[in-house]
């Protein structure tokens, strides 16, 4: 049994990257949940679902269908734009997984980065994750996220008003309380 889903969102403007990739997603997740929003009916290799969102609606609306319909807890957000370019380490993405099911963690991004404030932010759940102050709790990027926690912050962004990608990424410090954002971590690869 998976750990996982996939969420991805993506408009037929990309369709040229599709191709790159759903193959290297179906290469590395071949038995994985594919759950796809997108701007009109398409036929996506891999996909499980596809949902179809009203282009005119902004960014934070277009989540609420799918992610109240799929049953999977834990799920990595994601956009066509962010392909997998080499072989992921699944035990540490299953033992991530893991840990949002266990209500440790609501979102974990998964980027390799160095932090300059180490001692602020370690974690003591993984040895592969540090926690995100406030300000960096969320992003538009590769995220293993807790489905119910994800639907509720594009929920509490669509009742700031009709927020496209870039303004939901602004607003993000002021939709986290200091106890949400204590679940919220980035992932750091130890060399």
């Amino acid at each position: 049994m998976n750990k996982f889903a996939f969420v991805i969102h993506t408009h037929t403007d990309c369709k040229d990257i599709w191709p790159m990739f759903f193959g290297q997603l179906n290469k590395y997740f071949p038995d994985h949940n594919k759950y796809i929003l997108v701007n009109e009916q398409s036929i996506i290799d891999g996909c499980n679902e596809c949902f179809v969102y009203d282009e005119n609606k902004a960014y934070v609306k277009r989540f609420n269908y799918c992610l109240e319909s799929i049953q999977e807890e834990v799920v990595l957000f994601t956009h066509e734009d962010m392909v997998i370019y080499d072989e992921p380490n699944i035990k540490i993405l299953n033992e991530l997984s893991d840990l949002i099911k266990l209500d440790k963690a609501d979102f974990i991004k998964l980027l390799k980065c160095k932090n300059p404030r180490e001692v602020f932010l370690k974690s003591n759940i993984h040895n592969n994750l540090i926690k995100c102050p406030k300000e960096l709790s969320f992003s538009v990027q590769p995220t293993l996220s807790c489905r119910s926690s994800l639907l509720n912050l594009f929920n509490k962004a669509s009742q700031v008003g009709e927020l496209s990608i870039w303004d939901f990424e602004r607003i993000i410090p002021y939709l986290f309380t200091e106890d949400q954002s204590q679940k919220c971590f980035i992932m750091v690869l130890k060399n």
